[in-house]
């Protein structure tokens, strides 16, 4: 704004601002008040935000129109301007509604008001020309970044607070598992030697003095043996268990077919004692722990040789191939489905879930030994490995052991095979 405005004064009482024609045309309220700060000009916008026309508002005090309780605090900072002070500014906060205009939603219009002295010929003293800009839509985005910014700053408490409560359940629970490490080490050790001593002092009674026994006093020792024996294999198998993640290894290229052939060498007496075959085609490389790798074969081919018919020699074929899944683990890596099939007995449909639990058995201990953990150390294993492991069977017709793994873990881009391998046989 200029700091003189061209003015037509007609009368001192009936003060006029009639060549100011280009304040009419800003998107910005505009008045001009005299040194003693009666309405000397008012604008176009400020008629249309207002209703108040000229001729209505012209001569007349500016605190008439103005309003707010803190109408005088304003007025005085005009007086200041009046004599010669700085320009001023009012906050839109201060003071949201210096002059009273309603908008078409029925909300009152937000301002910010500038304020500034001005000479004007004709007129003996300093004017006021204040400038009233509509800032409600920048006052409404001003809200909501400040609503947005407390959401955001009460997301990132939460968010810190959820942390540091992981942080204390992540610490309470490498707690709990240094407790089980000790728990392992005192199961492998104090709790087996008395079932040692059991089975052990079991076998000399047999030996010096079963012939003094009758019968039932051999069925008695002979349960007695049997039973130290479960009690034995059942604390092996939950450590074995327990270890999956306790003692969890670095994973690294692990070669299937390889330890696939090798649990095969290992089940070498079981397999020559039932006339059974052990086929096993071309398996992948995949990135894994070689330990834990040889668990779920031992596992799978053990249990598949183990529940065989009885008139018929067991078959075991283990094979693989890539697959597409929608496994909740991977991430784009290539994906590898082991099957593990057999002859065996098999069993109901409805139990394809049920059998990955612990202590889970479809048959007698009596008809198949066994404790019940061994394919819920599979599940815990595969599992580990960002993979999944299902079941299909019939009752008498068989089962298919089907476990997906991945191949690599992100970072690495181990090598692969082809699925349709040379097929090699342990008989």
């Amino acid at each position: 704004m200029h700091s003189s405005l061209p003015v037509n004064i007609q009368e001192e009482s009936e003060p006029a601002f009639t060549e100011c024609s280009l304040l009419d045309h800003v998107p910005v309220g505009a008045c001009v008040l005299t040194p003693e700060l009666k309405v000397l000009y008012w604008n176009r916008s400020l008629q249309d935000w207002s209703g108040l026309t000229s001729d209505v508002v012209l001569g007349t005090l500016a605190e008439t129109h103005f309003s707010g309780s803190q109408i005088h605090h304003v007025t005085r900072r005009l007086r200041n301007i009046v004599d010669g002070g700085p320009p001023t500014i009012f906050s839109s906060q201060l003071h949201p509604h210096l002059l009273p205009c309603e908008l078409p939603n029925g909300h009152m219009q937000v301002q910010s008001t500038t304020a500034k002295g001005v000479r004007i010929s004709g007129i003996n003293g300093i004017c006021v020309l204040i400038v009233i800009q509509d800032v409600t839509a920048l006052s409404l985005r001003i809200r909501e970044y400040r609503e947005a910014r407390d959401l955001a700053l009460q997301e990132v408490e939460e968010r810190q607070r959820i942390e540091a409560t992981l942080l204390d359940q992540s610490q309470e629970l490498e707690r709990s598992n240094q407790e089980l490490v000790q728990f392992a080490a005192i199961a492998s050790h104090d709790l087996q030697e008395p079932l040692r001593k059991v089975i052990t002092f079991g076998d000399r009674l047999k030996l010096k003095n079963g012939d003094q026994l009758d019968e039932a006093g051999r069925d008695y020792l002979e349960r007695m043996q049997n039973a130290s024996r479960r009690m034995q294999r059942l604390i092996t198998d939950l450590l074995s268990y327990s270890q999956v993640s306790i003692k969890a290894q670095p994973f690294e290229l692990v070669n299937l077919n390889q330890i696939a052939q090798e649990v095969a060498t290992d089940l070498e007496g079981r397999i020559e004692a039932s006339h059974g075959q052990v086929t096993i085609a071309e398996l992948p490389t995949i990135e894994a722990e070689p330990f834990q790798m040889r668990q779920l074969f031992q596992n799978l081919i053990g249990n598949a040789l183990k529940y065989a018919k009885k008139d018929e020699p067991p078959r075991v074929t283990l094979s693989a191939q890539t697959v597409e899944t929608g496994n909740r683990y991977n991430h784009g890596e290539r994906q590898w489905q082991i099957v593990v099939e057999d002859n065996g007995v098999g069993f109901e449909e409805q139990y394809a879930v049920q059998i990955f639990g612990m202590f889970k058995r479809l048959h007698g201990k009596d008809e198949y030994e066994g404790t019940g953990v061994g394919l819920a150390i599979c599940k815990k294993i595969v599992e580990r490995h960002d993979g999944v492991i299902s079941a299909t069977s019939h009752l008498g017709l068989g089962t298919k052991m089907m476990v997906i793994l991945p191949e690599s873990r992100l970072s690495l881009n181990a090598p692969t095979h082809d699925n349709k391998g040379e097929m090699s046989e342990v008989e």
